[in-house]
């Protein structure tokens, strides 16, 4: 990862951030 893709992480929501990854978990099921 690059540094500009980590700040853009650290600045989402906690909540906003576990929703994205349960939708990105739910389309490799």
């Amino acid at each position: 990862m690059k540094k500009g893709e980590i700040n853009i992480i650290t600045k989402l929501d906690d909540q906003d951030y576990k929703d994205i990854i349960n939708e990105s978990l739910k389309e490799t099921l």
